[in-house]
């Protein structure tokens, strides 16, 4: 559960952040029409680095790696170990 709610965090937290500098511009602008390009979206979301809100590849694959291993270790002793890994 915990690894969903530092999934979906910066997510919203991105979001979030986006959609005020959004309702800054329409403001700013005289509610025309403003338009965000990808790359400003891109720049505002959190970074893909290690050890960091925005998630890395380091901890990905180990969250992968252990369940991983824990049903194959598991697996041959309890075989309904694979249901609850769902």
């Amino acid at each position: 559960v915990l690894d969903m709610v530092l999934l979906i965090w910066p997510i919203v937290l991105s979001r979030w952040e986006i959609n005020k500098e959004y309702r800054n511009a329409e403001e700013a602008e005289g509610n025309q029409d403003v338009s965000y390009s990808i790359l400003q979206w891109e720049a505002k979301k959190f970074q893909y680095v290690y050890d960091s809100w925005g998630g890395d590849r380091v901890t990905d694959f180990l969250d992968i790696t252990v369940a991983y291993s824990v049903v194959a270790c598991w697996g041959c002793i309890l075989p309904t170990i694979a249901t609850l890994a769902l």
